[in-house]
């Protein structure tokens, strides 16, 4: 997954240019598939911290400042939106590239190639 706006777009046809194929881009800004999120970064940021209450991350300061720097709140319609990367500037944070570049792992959910035909998904699980 390849963040497709500012410079990302360029990035994705160079790698399917070289050969992969696979590459997908993700619109932060999109709609969520959830209806708890206002947009795909938000979601992508929930399904990060739902995964964080068991995975393990190496200790890394940046990213661990990444992680803390946004705030959140909810939208019109009560759902979770993140602080734009605007207004953590003006309260003298940094973009957090690094956590954005973590919740990319969380874009969309993925299976090993051998696990497809093993799989039936529940039905809450389709999105």
């Amino acid at each position: 997954f390849v963040d497709e706006g500012a410079m990302g777009a360029g990035v994705i046809d160079r790698l399917r240019q070289l050969g992969h194929q696979s590459v997908i881009g993700i619109n932060f800004g999109a709609k969520a598939a959830g209806e708890n999120y206002a947009n795909k970064r938000a979601e992508m940021w929930g399904r990060m911290r739902e995964w964080l209450e068991h995975g393990q991350l190496v200790d890394d300061q940046e990213l661990v400042a990444d992680l803390v720097g946004p705030e959140y709140g909810y939208d019109r319609k009560d759902r979770i939106l993140l602080e734009k990367k605007e207004d953590m500037k003006r309260r003298g944070l940094a973009s957090p590239d690094c956590a954005d570049a973590l919740a990319l792992t969380f874009a969309e959910h993925v299976m090993r190639p051998q696990d497809i035909e093993l799989y039936e998904p529940e039905p809450e699980e389709v999105y």
